[in-house]
């Protein structure tokens, strides 16, 4: 899906590597990109012709259990942090598949298992060492210089290059996790009930409802994971009420429930993901999603409705720039393949099952799902959020030097 050819690559082992590197970049006028984790599908880590800085090096993950705190490199992958914290027995809430850049994933916002008990990946960011446009290298937090932080905490990768971030770590031993497959004719009563109890389940409890192909028919797969700790699984995850019995209900450690989604997004396979917000499951929102997973395409498709508000909502809208942190659940229309040869058609499946699912929704996009066709930012942002992050812009990179796939122009 991205093959760009870059004029150098920069390995940065450090902020003056990277300041060293952008200076060189805009002394040469050779445009810059940013490559974290690798993970992002729009291919923004790759600039044709210009220079890559690759922060590949700075993987390091360093835990105080004494503050409860981990201190992250800007190229550090979600696997460096699970396991790092998992050797105390603490978690950081990130995201799905472990081998997602934590840099992204944070500045994006950052949803997870762990979302609505702990909230977003951001809501948990204490501090960070960022190098601006003019070279300087910053520690940025709430009491130092908080509009930057504010903006950085959902906005992207606009206004830098993180090469630290310090997080929040909280104890968390064994989770546990479970799953069911409906087939398609009972996808809409299974995704009603869901509808219904959605707001009376316990924050702890975590659901990815994920319409796709079960033994090559299209279904329905109900996954949960309980993070409220062993003694009250039996309780929490029975609030689910989905009746019948699991197919997989077991304990494991959070580190090795993070690396489960891996397989469906190897590297380099072929996706395009189109995502929104769906304000809670009704009959519409049901045969919307539906309707989207009756001609599912070759290869790995699904779509994907993630369970949110919980402790993303406990946070006031203006505290930081992630939106949309009322919205009951995300979803993503996820196409994946391997054969060239089917990309058109796979375009045109996710775009119609997007098109049908988001004529039911809120609107708006999760940010770190967003591809090459970039989303209306007014309409994500809203008109005063996005004033405020051009104002930030201009500020940290009025010549607008950093492009990410989500790109918040000065002006």
């Amino acid at each position: 899906m991205v093959d760009k050819r870059p004029a150098a690559i920069a390995r940065c082992g450090s902020a003056s590597d990277v300041a060293a590197g952008i200076r060189f970049a805009r002394d040469t006028a050779l445009p810059l990109s940013v490559r974290g984790g690798g993970h992002q599908i729009a291919g923004a880590a790759v600039v044709e012709g210009g220079l890559v800085l690759d922060l590949s090096p700075l993987r390091a993950a360093d835990v105080a259990p004494e503050q409860g705190t981990v201190t992250v490199g800007g190229g550090a992958l979600l696997s460096d942090l699970d396991r790092a914290c998992a050797r105390y027995g603490l978690a950081v809430p990130a995201g799905l598949v472990s081998h997602t850049g934590i840099g992204g994933l944070t500045l994006g916002g950052g949803i997870g298992w762990l979302s609505t008990s702990r909230g977003l990946t951001c809501d948990n960011l204490l501090e960070v060492e960022i190098v601006t446009a003019a070279g300087d290298t910053l520690v940025v937090g709430p009491d130092a210089r908080p509009e930057l932080f504010w903006a950085l905490r959902g906005a992207g990768a606009n206004f830098g290059v993180v090469t630290r971030f310090v997080f929040r770590a909280r104890p968390l031993a064994g989770v546990v996790i479970g799953h069911r497959n409906f087939p398609l004719r009972a996808a809409a009563g299974a995704l009603a009930h869901l509808g219904e109890v959605i707001d009376g389940l316990p924050r702890e409890l975590a659901v990815l409802a994920r319409l796709q192909r079960v033994d090559r028919a299209p279904a329905l797969t109900v996954e949960w994971v309980w993070s409220g700790g062993l003694a009250a699984a039996e309780s929490g995850v029975g609030a689910l009420g989905i009746g019948g019995e699991a197919e997989v209900s077991r304990v494991l450690r959070f580190a090795e429930v993070q690396s489960r989604q891996d397989h469906r997004f190897p590297h380099g396979g072929l996706y395009y993901l189109k995502p929104t917000h769906l304000a809670g499951l009704g009959r519409s929102q049901i045969e919307a999603l539906i309707y989207g997973a009756a001609d599912l395409p070759a290869g790995d498709p699904q779509i994907e409705v993630l369970r949110l508000r919980g402790a993303v909502a406990d946070v006031d809208q203006d505290a930081s720039a992630f939106p949309r942190r009322s919205a009951a659940f995300g979803v993503n229309v996820a196409a994946s393949w391997t054969d060239p040869a089917d990309t058109e058609a796979q375009f045109r499946w996710a775009r119609r099952a997007h098109a049908v699912v988001e004529a039911e929704g809120t609107g708006g996009a999760y940010l770190n799902f967003v591809g090459t066709e970039g989303p209306d930012l007014e309409v994500v942002f809203g008109r005063v959020a996005l004033d405020r992050l051009r104002r930030v812009k201009r500020e940290y990179d009025p010549d607008d030097i950093f492009q990410p796939a989500a790109h918040i122009t000065p002006t």
